[in-house]
């Protein structure tokens, strides 16, 4: 399934490090939410779209770090400064009861996120070969699928069993041994022959996202999809289990997990199996019609085990979509500015999603969670219009991997 050579030492333990983070994190998130729709049920839109909002922050204002900062230095400060948010937030549900001020360490956490994920998604391109980029990709959506599908069951399984307070405990152990597994890798070195301050870094990043109408194209398709997506797995899950299905957290867990058991399927089968039958460019964009109707389809359905059906294949569509769309973008990206490039273009894709948790809740309270889910499986179909105008993506999307490495050079979009 993948190749024996992505299984080296480095890249294992790199790996399993953030295999036990992303578990971690989808154990806590899904206590934090169940604790705020247990005792403040109406400032969850809020919280998620205030976390999203400071996510994004983080893009903007710290995307430079990946390319100034050793990677594991800032991945080991990052993991360890979750870990003492994780410990506050502990501290906050066992003495009383949700308060709005409490949202501060979760705020604390999607800072986080922001600074960690662009350096997380621009290591692989350095620790594998070109031709194992694409392996290297499903291998990690195969991981990270594993660590959603069991942090989600293992967040709701625990909180319906033992209790919320049991999953903060056990994220805490998650953390730490996230840490070692970090701690024990050997990351490779970053290009940092520059004397740029850090403001020129940061400024360089947008101008080469200004100048770059394939990541910009990609951002504004993936705005309009992440509005969409995101709300709808975050907020509309947890809403149809409350008010629609009328199920426990374990039944939340089980939905969420379904999205990552896709995930799972689609980077060990889907993704490669598709891309032999189609060229990159059409699979996206059947990709995104896709994950669309199934969001469309929980406007309609009442049944548990259907929605678990839908969430399935909207995980196979959104994995393939990213190793598809992400693989030879990656290659395209100058390695010296890649984790700045991915920040910049991180920040327009999540922009879309603090409007998207505050439209759903409007859409909600006016007029049902139903209706609400329509509008917002709608809306990722007016995307393909988008890719289908993005100069020289059909070119980068069929060409070959040695030559969609420094694509972005050579059409002269990167200095």
């Amino acid at each position: 399934m993948f190749k024996q050579e992505l299984i080296q030492k480095d890249f294992f333990n790199f790996r399993i490090s953030e295999f036990l983070n992303i578990l971690s994190i989808n154990v806590v998130m899904i206590a934090i939410t169940w604790w705020i729709l247990q005792d403040a049920p109406s400032s969850l839109p809020l919280v998620l779209s205030l976390s999203a909002g400071f996510r994004i922050l983080s893009y903007a204002l710290l995307n430079f770090l990946g390319d100034s900062v050793p990677y594991k230095k800032i991945l080991l400060i990052t993991k360890v400064i979750n870990l003492a948010f994780v410990v506050l937030i502990m501290i906050f549900f066992s003495t009383s009861k949700f308060s709005i001020y409490y949202v501060l360490p979760i705020l604390g956490m999607s800072i986080i996120e922001g600074i960690s994920m662009p350096i997380v998604m621009s290591i692989p391109p350095k620790m594998v070969a070109k031709e194992q980029l694409g392996s290297a990709m499903r291998f990690e959506g195969m991981l990270q699928s594993l660590s959603f599908i069991l942090g989600k069951v293992m967040g709701g399984a625990i909180i319906g069993i033992l209790g919320i307070l049991l999953s903060f405990i056990s994220t805490v152990v998650g953390f730490i041994i996230s840490i070692i597994f970090c701690s024990m890798t050997k990351f490779p070195a970053i290009n940092n022959n520059s004397t740029e301050k850090w403001h020129k870094k940061l400024l360089n990043g947008y101008t080469m996202l200004i100048k770059n109408p394939i990541e910009l194209g990609m951002a504004l398709t993936l705005t309009l999809v992440n509005f969409s997506f995101t709300p709808f797995i975050l907020l509309g899950i947890p809403l149809l289990v409350k008010d629609v299905f009328h199920a426990s957290a374990l039944y939340l867990g089980i939905l969420e997990a379904s999205i990552a058991l896709g995930i799972f399927f689609g980077s060990a089968f889907t993704a490669k199996y598709l891309s032999k039958k189609f060229p990159d460019d059409i699979l996206c964009t059947f990709c995104i019609i896709i994950a669309a109707f199934c969001v469309i389809m929980h406007s309609i359905i009442e049944n548990v085990w259907v929605s678990l059906f839908c969430l399935f294949i909207l995980g196979q569509a959104m994995i393939t979509f990213n190793i598809t769309s992400n693989t030879k973008r990656m290659l395209a990206m100058p390695e010296n500015y890649r984790s700045r490039l991915i920040g910049c273009t991180k920040l327009f894709i999540e922009g879309g999603i603090p409007l998207g948790f505050l439209a759903l809740g409007f859409l909600v309270e006016r007029f049902g969670i139903k209706t609400a889910l329509f509008v917002f499986g709608c809306i990722p179909l007016l995307t393909p219009f988008i890719l289908y105008k993005i100069p020289s993506y059909k070119k980068l999307m069929r060409s070959e991997l040695k030559d969609a490495e420094n694509f972005y050079i050579k059409q002269g979009y990167v200095s």
